[in-house]
């Protein structure tokens, strides 16, 4: 219920993953949530960070080195939802960092652990797609932006080549919830499948954090959370005309006429 929900839903977001912010070593538990409505999983993610976004200067630890180090021990003798992790009964949210260098650790730290779960952090993810493959990751895609663009689409291209499982990350409140939409256009117009990016939209994203059982597609049995357009999903011109979340209507676009 959170006042930017109704923003949220004038874009037809209807389900969402609520992450912790970046700047933690291990930030906690993601949850995925229904615009307005409820909670639909509590145990999403753990979300973990392996490059130097976990780090501050006035906090243990202090040094890529240390919280490298500091995530073997906690992985290596697991406890709590580390060991939960490490059974693979909770996935991760690995912030990967930036870096060609940071991302191959945090791959490298996936699959010695025997993780599941996805990449985020970095626009770089794309050139890596072959690796993520072998560890079994799939990857949240960062919003575009005029200067990440091209590593944005780029990647995208490259995940799809590589059959690897991806969704879209908004990155909200930072980014307008609009720029979900924006970013799954400017991978097709780059040559992405629309089919393709639909799905990152939708059925691929649910299937990623868990919730595929739930929502994420039209079929029986699944929640009856609807999109009605005013045209393709993905075309940039196509307007949300109303949103249906659980069979109940949640937003209607303004009549002009009226």
């Amino acid at each position: 219920d959170h006042s930017e929900g109704q923003a949220l839903l004038a874009e037809g977001i209807t389900t969402f993953v609520l992450a912790p912010r970046p700047g933690s070593l291990v930030g906690g538990l993601c949850v995925v949530a229904k615009t307005g409505k409820e909670v639909i999983s509590r145990r999403a993610y753990l979300s973990i960070c392996t490059g130097r976004n976990g780090l501050t200067s006035n906090r243990f630890p202090t040094s890529l080195q240390g919280s490298q180090a500091e995530l073997e021990r906690r992985f290596s003798w697991p406890q709590g939802v580390f060991a939960l992790a490490v059974k693979g009964e909770l996935p991760v949210m690995l912030d990967a960092g930036s870096t060609r260098t940071e991302i191959q650790h945090a791959i490298a730290f996936a699959r010695r652990h025997g993780l599941k779960g996805i990449l985020v952090g970095s626009t770089r993810l794309g050139e890596m797609a072959a690796k993520i493959r072998a560890a079994g990751l799939g990857v949240a895609i960062s919003s575009f932006t005029p200067s990440t663009g091209r590593r944005v689409v780029e990647g995208a291209l490259a995940l799809s080549a590589m059959q690897v499982p991806f969704g879209f990350a908004l990155g909200s409140p930072d980014n307008h919830p609009a720029n979900l939409r924006l970013t799954a256009a400017a991978c097709i117009r780059a040559g992405l499948k629309p089919g393709e990016a639909l799905s990152a939209l939708t059925s691929t994203a649910a299937q990623l954090a868990g919730v595929a059982d739930k929502v994420g597609s039209v079929q029986k049995g699944l929640a009856a959370d609807l999109v009605l357009w005013s045209g393709e999903p993905t075309d940039p011109g196509s307007q949300v005309m109303a949103v249906y979340v659980d069979g109940e209507e949640v937003f209607r676009a303004e009549d002009d006429e009226n």
